[in-house]
């Protein structure tokens, strides 16, 4: 009986041994990938615009969304991927793109990445290359870069050869920017040069620089000097810009602050001579050095400034700077931003106007960012039909 019933039990599988299951990105070939993003809203208003008599008031509403995709394949391979979606205008049609979008090689020969593709640059204060965050479209360049840095992150250099992307801020089509770029990080002092060439809207000129930063501690500073030449048009350029900064740290980095600063954008100062002695900027953050209103750009212009910043706690501040601005040389024209688009120097006087601008910063629940203010222009008579400005903004952002 018993020989009947184990002739009647079906057979059983052998035991078998389950895989172990993998992450589903590891299994795909990325050990890390991290989503994250922002969406930001801003609402504008400039009474009149430009600073000129007899001109309209202008009040927008403009937004921004981004959403990226950060993948790690293994240490040697990453990449990047971030899209944008912008509104310029309160009810108008948007613009869609890739903002930016890149490959890594990380450990060439030990210390080298290589990075290829489409990408933001940001390098010292900024005030020569910058993805100009501000801007609702913002700034990127296409090409590569390799970056050779140290393990113990004292010295980097950057080689780069781009293409400024077109229709973003400052970026004309059929563009070429490429440069070094060496940075020495010690204490007290870092330390950054650079050697750019720029190719774009009859402009070929090399930019060659340094800068320099003091601090941490009590009392900061930092200094930068650059000379242009090259070709402007069919004009021979030199040209030059300096730029310094002195703040005093109440209470060490979080405390209050106050500071002066100085910049100066060469001018043509005899335009019949053959030469052009206009500093042609590169890709700077007009919008945190030369006033919040965007009435001129860092070329032909001094900005005498006092700076100042002040927390109220929780993460909260409140800022406050005064701009003097002065023509470096009334034998040439004013260069304008978005806030003085359309005004003109006078041709008598080098007296541009004075900026107030006045700020409030913070976040709620560590999360959403707020950020609101208003610059006060009161024009000068190197602004022909000069008229005082009014300019406030709100905006918010909340990041994830």
């Amino acid at each position: 009986m018993l020989h009947l019933l184990a002739l009647l039990t079906p057979p059983q599988d052998p035991p078998t041994t389950v895989p172990e299951e993998k992450p589903v990105l590891q299994s795909i070939g990325i050990e890390k990938l991290v989503l994250g993003g922002d969406i930001r809203l801003r609402w504008e208003s400039h009474d009149p615009l430009p600073p000129v008599r007899n001109a309209s008031s202008r009040s927008e509403g403009t937004g921004r969304f981004r959403v990226h995709l950060d993948a790690t394949f293994d240490e040697n391979l990453s990449g990047f991927v971030q899209f944008q979606e912008t509104v310029l205008d309160q009810g108008g049609q948007s613009e869609s793109f890739l903002h930016q979008g890149y490959g890594t090689l990380h450990n060439v020969l030990d210390t080298i990445e290589v990075q290829v593709g489409r990408f933001e640059m940001q390098y010292g204060n900024q005030r020569m290359i910058s993805p100009l965050d501000w801007s609702q479209v913002g700034r990127a360049w296409d090409g590569a870069r390799a970056v050779l840095a140290t393990g113990d992150g004292r010295w980097q250099g950057d080689l780069f050869w781009t293409s400024p992307v077109e229709n973003q801020v400052n970026n004309a089509p059929d563009s070429e920017f490429g440069g070094l770029y060496g940075q020495w990080n010690g204490a007290p002092l870092s330390v950054d040069g650079y050697v750019l060439r720029r190719n774009a809207m009859g402009l070929d000129d090399y930019t060659v620089g340094a800068l320099v930063d003091g601090g941490p501690g009590t009392l900061t500073w930092n200094a930068e000097a650059a000379v242009q030449v090259g070709d402007h048009g069919p004009l021979d350029a030199f040209a030059y810009a300096v730029a310094g900064r002195l703040d005093w740290n109440f209470q060490g980095a979080d405390g209050a602050r106050v500071g002066l600063g100085y910049e100066l954008a060469s001018g043509d100062e005899d335009p019949s001579d053959g030469d052009s002695g206009t500093f042609f900027r590169l890709f700077n953050f007009d919008h945190a050095y030369q006033g919040y209103a965007d009435i001129v750009v860092w070329q032909n212009i001094q900005d005498l400034v006092v700076r100042s910043w002040w927390p109220l706690g929780n993460g909260w501040g409140i800022s406050g700077d005064v701009h003097w601005l002065n023509l470096a040389s009334e034998d040439d024209a004013l260069y304008t931003g978005v806030g003085g688009a359309g005004a003109v120097a006078s041709g008598t006087d080098g007296n541009v106007g004075t900026e107030i601008d006045v700020t409030l910063r913070g976040s709620f629940l560590n999360r959403l960012e707020i950020w609101t203010g208003v610059a006060q222009f009161f024009a000068g008579d190197a602004i022909q039909n000069g008229a005082d400005q009014t300019w406030i903004f709100v905006q918010a952002t909340l990041p994830f």
